[in-house]
């Protein structure tokens, strides 16, 4: 692994510095691994990620093309469809979306009141297309996924993947034996699912010694 960055409660300003920067460090022969743990929104079927500062909006497959962009595959590793913080809310002010991928976006703004009847858990990522990049997210579209019984002890999701990724295996042995753990810890009301994929294996700890027949 060359380059770690770790954020935590970063505000809009912080993810495009440090995003960019990020993104400077990849070339065509790297593999981007991209961790969020947070909250997300889906609106009219498109993911966004919320900021710490809880005032702007990053757009997630704007970031996945990024990410694509720079590396010869990418891996989007999403903790992120957690309850929904502006249900009950009716404000009048309104959440600034991020526009980082210097394109022409769609949506510039979102209303509080849009946040507060956005739809459950995350959608499909739509722009994810041919071996490039490979998404995992903590639980099926649509559905909300759990914070864990101890706060600031990690979610069901967190904890389960962490252990799986320190060990000598694929990353596709990861991600099944992630979902598989997680659940059987949420009694089955929790799903992590993975969308996309990459043409090669990729191992985050290393491979093991000995070859499985």
């Amino acid at each position: 692994m060359r380059d770690l960055t770790v954020l935590e409660d970063p505000s809009a300003q912080e993810w495009q510095g440090e995003l960019d920067a990020w993104l400077d460090t990849l070339s065509g022969d790297d593999i981007g691994l991209f961790y969020f743990a947070g909250h997300g929104f889906q609106i009219e079927g498109l993911n966004f990620l919320m900021s710490g500062d809880g005032k702007s909006l990053i757009p997630l497959d704007a970031l996945v093309t990024q990410i694509t962009a720079r590396a010869r595959g990418a891996v989007i590793v999403i903790d992120a469809c957690r309850n929904n913080p502006y249900y009950e809310t009716q404000p009048e002010d309104r959440l600034e979306i991020i526009e980082i991928d210097r394109s022409t976006r769609s949506i510039g703004y979102a209303s509080l009141d849009e946040l507060s009847n956005a739809q459950g858990g995350l959608a499909q990522l739509a722009n994810l297309r041919g071996l490039s990049a490979v998404a995992f997210f903590s639980t099926a579209p649509g559905n909300v996924a759990e914070d864990g019984d101890q706060p600031g002890k990690g979610s069901p999701f967190a904890i389960e993947f962490s252990k799986q990724i320190e060990r000598r295996q694929s990353l596709d042995e990861v991600f099944r034996k992630t979902a598989i753990a997680v659940n059987k810890r949420t009694d089955e009301r929790q799903s992590p699912w993975r969308q996309g994929d990459l043409a090669f294996n990729v191992f985050v700890s290393g491979m093991r010694a000995l070859p499985i027949p």
